[in-house]
């Protein structure tokens, strides 16, 4: 097995706006409105919440803290069917294909959260 390695970190630069703050204060106002008494709390629920939140790796100096100024590469999202890397059609993910993404994640300093296929119970 070889050594770990520190997972390099990135800082935030690029940012993506998509609605401006007036789009985005239209669309809270009609959600508290929809939400009614529900709103409430839903308004102050992010008030509450931590500004960031550590994914704990197998070493501690592998944690991955996710929040405003943190930028951090995973793996991408489940995919059930995968394209083996020798050609061919798709086919559905194994415990090998996962088994095979940790390995290259490892390996790739960059990443540092890694989400896997979903996996049925064999049998």
């Amino acid at each position: 097995m070889t050594e770990p390695q520190p997972i390099m970190a990135m800082p935030a630069r690029l940012a993506l706006k998509i609605l401006s703050d007036d789009d985005v204060a239209r669309v809270h106002a009609a959600a508290l409105e929809r939400l009614g008494a529900e709103g409430g709390a839903a308004d102050e629920a992010p008030r509450q919440a931590p500004d960031t939140v550590v994914l704990g790796g197998r070493v501690g100096a592998h944690d991955a803290v996710l929040g405003t100024g943190h930028s951090q590469l995973g793996t991408g999202g489940p995919a059930a069917r995968v394209r083996p890397r020798e050609g061919g059609d798709p086919r559905l993910a194994t415990a090998a294909d996962l088994d095979e993404a940790c390995r290259l994640a490892d390996a790739l300093p960059e990443v540092a959260v890694v989400f896997g296929p979903p996996l049925r119970a064999a049998g």
